[in-house]
């Protein structure tokens, strides 16, 4: 780069600097240029947008230029540029596009006229698969405009242009990479080379100069400080230009020393043929041994034990060596050993890595560890094709197929069949066999129907003038117009339809590209985006039905869901939310707003990580944990949408979750099948408990393509090491760490892994599908006569009676005991509990002939001889103490217990304080007493007791907490940070005779001196069936809305929107209420005017009304306010006005978000208005 001038990106924050270059009479420019103001300039597209600033005022821009992979031509399609230029213009050069971009608009300051150079610098270093820049040149342009341009590269005029002919004619400038770049070159490094190597490696390895000397690459080329053998140390040097200088600018270490027996039992390169290579006619060594590898297996098989099978493979050594070398040290490409094919990198696990590695991997592929790997480092390989390969796409046809059929799969289909004895359940073959004629019915339509939808490309790798059939297939992709956008913008955080793009936007039905060429998804995307038409490329990824392979997938930006639900007052419309279907393909049908529904995008625009820059370790995967990491993943999300309009954003965090086994594969299982429901969307197994903000983090995203999962069993933590040691040996090191490892339910006593056999606690959904297949085991005659004992006085009790019920369970087989309840003054709100209907559940209950035993405390288990199964448990009366004993053969828990004796054990040994009630003591940035080690969930106590309730409170809000706590943000604000919680938090249950109990509350701000629950004034309504509960504080907010009901099948996830409220915003509810005006709050909740405090901008409006508030509240004191009724009067008149305004501004602005059109002034067709 010049030290001349600084290019940066030019964003919408920078159009008063464009603009002032616009209006500027000293200002040249080529290309067509607007007349300010330019405040559609960043509504086109263009693939880059680039300012150039001066070295010594980097606020000052002195020139501005666009990029685009077509060009702007009105007349002509953006497809069709290159059948264009063929056409008019005789051009030898191999334009595909791919590797062309069009320079379109350059405007500069008349004192920089040699800005271009460092532009065309800058855009080659960022398109690394652009080798031509193109500049359309109009038939009429002015004297000098192009001038400068030209000199950097060669004019080509049309094929019937004539130097004679004095008419005007279009003309292209082409700019060549290897004409105009730097040149590279490469050659083996001497000793005199040591200082210039040394001082390139000080940069990010800084301490092997401390640990070797300052001359230990001289050493080691001379053979004085070992030897090089057969590796190889590559240098790579640059010319100056203006001194003609050469210098060093990069190394690389490269070797073809490597044991292949020990990749191959440690790593699984069956896809890259085991790494070896086939001469024909050369002698060759066959090698044999024994591997293990992971297979898919049924699910009911997983939950008693996992099957690893031991299979053989043969790799051919042809002449005795492999086909790959080792990069050692630094990025390089294979050109040091021509022979080979590979370059495979190898990366520590626990080193940093050095930000020149981290740019080499991103042109490789990450190789899968096999899971008897006995080493910890990553291997990365990258192929020579990948870095030298050219790439184009063509138009699908029939001479393909042969080809595409192998890209799919073993069988020629979308399906891999794998090994025979492999076991696969009914539903995935069913999902399997549905897509293979799904995919065959695509192809069919794609190739003998003209009038098709469907748009179909091939991806080649090969120059362009060869013919077709010489030319490498390496993939294809499958499109379709996406038109469901608004049905999408209604569930996901997405920007507002914007008209210009309803019919520029493409829906990629399959995608399949070699994973050589993965690394080049951008270029793939804006070709295809380029060829067909489309502006946006959309991919949903239907987890629970039938979807089509896209595997460029962890290279498309993921569309978050919604944070709160709205309700969209759909009412009764069964086509709502249904995706368009075709006319010619059977595409499974797919409800937008209710199916487990993956959703992502490529805007066509450069990918960027965005995450934050802080590595981070959490124990547990709790609904915090999960709620933590949604906030990570997608903190680029804001609700200016300013990242996604600049790049395509994908998500880059250093996070690693431990967890125990199976926990996170059990919450992402889509292959369970309950044989006793209809729909699995309301099984006990599929259900949560939590809001809609954590159940999405597994319904409608998958966290396991950003976050490292870990799974184990925490063994240790070495706080002087930071380390934590697992039981499958693994270490694991850590700067910063936090615990998340609270559980709902269990005994104190009992240790996870010591369960009995017929003992169920309720955590995870891992614990629901064992529970599952325990009562699977259960039933028929194995147990005539069973007895399911489940123990606990909560809301979750009830609906696991339920569960029982619905599932194959009689109510003589189900006994309920409760422990004795200590009744309080509720000083917190608990929504996973409620005194007022437990006792109507008590009586429904007891109505269905369960057994029931209240006030029962649980004392101890009694086996059965030589085996770990519960024969009886004995329980003691309240308060007699009296003691007997119930036979069960299946025990399931409830009482609630926040932390497991091995977790508390393995916190007590590295010295971390827990109280006597085996709480974690932290301060008020929940840091415990080691700085290092954080802790958050139910399990904590704060030392220094706050005056606000810090327990029961929403997970999004506590993860919002942790990440400023933890400086976790991208980007820091001038938020001012507060401790005390105000979100609502979410619970919800099916209970026994079908009926489903929603319970929302917000916590208490303010806990001492303050008056506790039973003070709190009531408001119930029951129509219908509904019954519904609103509690309101002594100030008129509303801090608790429960509702039961028998409409289980509709969400009332909206509900949270009010509750945390004053009454009299929601249309004075307390007096509405009082004389009769409202006979069901949950019709009442869904009246059109609620829709306002459902916008994600209404805190925004809050904050303006705030703002107008506040210096007339400073005005006055409370008790003047109170006492002097003139006084609020001539207030409320001041203000008033005001706060109107501000609604009716609200409302215009956003008026076209809203399904329920409210009235404004203008719509009275007044003149004044």
């Amino acid at each position: 780069m010049s030290h001349q001038y600084i290019v940066r990106s030019a964003f919408l924050q920078n159009v008063a600097q464009i603009e002032e270059l616009y209006k500027s009479k000293q200002s040249q420019h080529f290309g067509e240029k607007r007349s300010p103001p330019l405040t559609q300039l960043f509504y086109e597209y263009q693939n880059h947008r680039l300012a150039v600033y001066e070295q010594e005022d980097d606020t000052k821009m002195v020139a501005y230029c666009e990029f685009c992979i077509y060009p702007n031509i009105a007349v002509l399609s953006n497809h069709f540029w290159l059948t264009w230029l063929n056409a008019r213009f005789c051009l030898e050069k191999p334009l595909t596009v791919i590797n062309t971009i069009f320079f379109n608009f350059a405007i500069h300051h008349e004192q920089h006229p040699n800005v271009f150079k460092q532009v065309i610098y800058e855009v080659f270093y960022r398109e690394l698969r652009v080798f031509f820049i193109l500049i359309a040149k109009p038939p009429t342009y002015g004297d000098g405009e192009y001038k400068l341009i030209e000199s950097l590269g060669r004019t080509y005029y049309p094929k019937d242009f004539k130097v004679t002919a004095n008419t005007p004619c279009p003309s292209i400038i082409i700019i060549e990479r290897e004409k105009i770049m730097p040149i590279l070159s490469f050659r083996k490094a001497l000793p005199e080379d040591n200082d210039d190597i040394v001082n390139i490696i000080d940069f990010e390895e800084p301490q092997l100069r401390e640990n070797y000397g300052d001359f230990y690459i001289a050493e080691l080329l001379m053979g004085t400080n070992g030897r090089l053998g057969t590796s190889k140390l590559i240098v790579a040097e640059v010319t100056n230009e203006a001194t003609e200088e050469v210098s060093n600018t990069g190394l690389m270490w490269l070797t073809d020393s490597l044991d292949m027996e020990l990749l191959l039992k440690n790593f699984n390169f069956e896809r890259l043929d085991n790494l070896v290579r086939c001469t024909p006619g050369a002698p060759h060594t066959v090698v044999s041994f024994q591997v293990e590898c992971v297979e898919p297996r049924r699910y009911t098989a997983l939950y008693t034990e996992i099957g690893i099978d031991k299979l053989k493979i043969q790799g051919g050594f042809g002449d005795g060596s492999s086909s790959v070398c080792i990069v050692s040290n630094a990025a390089g490409e294979p050109d040091a050993y021509p022979q080979h094919e590979y370059c495979l990198v190898p990366v520590p696990a626990v080193v940093h890595l050095p930000d020149s590695l981290r740019h080499m991997i991103k042109y490789c592929m990450r190789v899968n560890h096999r899971p008897s790997s006995s080493t910890s480092e990553e291997i990365f390989v990258c192929h020579r094709s990948t870095l030298f390969g050219k790439l184009n796409l063509i138009k699908l046809e029939e001479i393909d197929m042969p080809e595409i059929r192998k890209i799919l799969g073993q069988d020629g289909r979308g399906s891999n069949l794998g090994d025979e004895n492999t076991i696969r359940s009914p539903e995935t073959l069913n999902r399997e066999s549905k897509r293979d004629e799904l995919i065959d019915e695509i192809f069919n339509d794609v190739l003998n129907n003209f009038e098709t939808e469907l748009i179909a490309w091939t991806f080649f790798c090969g120059q362009t003038n060869i013919p077709r059939v010489d030319c490498t297939i390496i993939g294809f992709v499958i499109l379709r117009p996406f038109t469901d956008y608004e049905y999408v913008n209604k569930q996901c955080f997405l920007p507002p339809n914007e008209y210009h793009l309803h019919h520029y936007r493409g829906e990629i039905i399959m995608l399949k590209v070699h994973p050589f060429f993965q690394m080049w998804s951008d270029e793939i995307f804006r070709a295809v985006g380029v060829k067909s038409g489309y502006r946006e490329l959309y991919y949903l990824n239907h987890f629970m039905g039938v979807s089509f392979p896209n595997d460029l997938i962890s290279n498309m930006m993921p569309i978050e869901p919604l944070r709160q639900k709205r309700n969209w007052y759909t009412g009764s419309d069964p086509s709502w939310g249904f995706r368009r279907p075709s006319k010619t393909v059977n595409f499974p049908i797919i409800n937008l707003s209710r199916d487990r529904l993956y959703v992502y995008c490529h805007n066509l625009l450069a990918s960027k990580y965005l995450g934050p820059h802080k590595s981070l370790v959490i124990l547990g995967f709790t609904d915090t944990c999960r709620a933590l990491l949604r906030r990570l993943i997608f903190g680029w999300n804001t609700k200016d949408f300013s990242y996604v309009k600049k790049h395509n954003c994908l998500p880059s965090v250093d996070i690693t979750v431990i967890v125990q086994y199976g926990i996170v594969e059990a919450a992402y299982d889509c292959q369970f099948d309950c044989r006793y429901c209809d729909h699995n969307r309301n099984c006990y197994i599929s259900r949560f408990n939590c809001g809609p903000y954590v159940r999405d983090t597994t319904h409608r995203m998958d966290l396991r393509q950003y976050v490292h999962f870990v799974m184990g069993t925490v063994e240790y933590i070495d706080r002087e090491q930071q380390v934590i040691g697992l039981d499958n040996n693994c270490k694991i090191k850590y700067n910063t760490l936090l615990l998340m490892v609270d559980s709902k339910y269990g005994f104190k006593e009992m240790d996870a892994a010591e369960m009995p056999y017929n003992y169920a606690q309720i955590n995870m959904r891992l614990d629901k599908i064992i529970l599952y297949h325990k009562l699977q085991e259960m039933s028929g005659d194995k147990f005539p006569s069973r007895q399911i004992l489940v123990y606990g006085n909560n809301l979750a009790v009830y609906e696991c009676i339920n569960f029982l019920l619905k599932h194959g369970c009689l109510p003589k087989h189900i006994i309920c005991v409760q422990p004795h309840r200590i009744v309080l003054p509720d000083a917190s709100n608990n929504p996973t509990v409620d005194l007022g209907l437990d006792s109507i559940l008590e009586e429904m209950i007891k109505d269905l002939n369960i057994k029931f035993y209240s006030s029962c405390n649980f004392v101890e288990f009694t086996y059965y001889k030589n085996e770990f199964f519960i024969e009886k448990a004995k329980f003691a009366r309240f308060p007699t103490g009296d003691t007997f004993e119930i036979s069960c053969d299946l025990f399931i828990n409830f009482n609630e217990n926040y932390l497991r004796a091995n977790t508390e054990k393995v916190l007590r040994n590295c010295g971390i304080e827990i109280t006597e009630d085996r709480h974690i003591w932290v301060d008020e940035n929940y840091c415990t007493n080691d700085p290092n080690i954080y802790a958050a969930g139910k399990y904590v106590t704060i030392k220094t007791e706050p005056n606000y309730q810090y327990i029961h409170t929403a997970d999004e809000e506590m993860a919002d907490k942790l990440i400023t706590i933890l400086k976790l943000k991208r980007d820091e604000t001038d938020e001012p940070f507060e401790r005390r919680f105000s979100k609502p938090c979410y619970f919800t249950a099916l209970v026994p005779c079908s009926y489903k109990v929603v319970k929302v509350t917000v916590p208490k701000r303010y806990v001492i001196g303050h008056l506790t629950n039973e003070y709190n004034e009531k408001l119930t309504t029951y129509e219908d069936g509904d019954f519904c509960r609103v509690s309101l504080s002594y100030t008129g907010m509303i801090t608790e809305i429960t509702c039961v009901t028998k409409n289980i099948w509709k969400k009332y996830y909206f509900i949270e929107y009010f509750c945390g409220k004053h009454e009299s915003l929601l249309n004075n509810l307390r007096n509405r209420w009082k004389l009769g005006l409202i006979t069901n709050f949950l019709t009442y909740f869904e009246q059109p005017w609620t829709e306002i405090f459902m916008h994600h901008c209404f805190d925004d409006l809050q904050m303006e009304n705030r703002k107008v508030l506040m210096p007339l509240l400073k005005k006055i004191s409370p008790a003047q306010a109170l006492n002097n009724a003139r006084l609020r009067e001539r207030h409320q008149e001041a203000y008033q006005p005001l706060l109107e305004a501000n609604v009716v501004n609200f409302l215009r602005r956003y008026r076209a978000d809203f399904i329920n059109q409210f009235a404004l002034p203008e719509d009275s067709g007044w003149p004044f208005f």
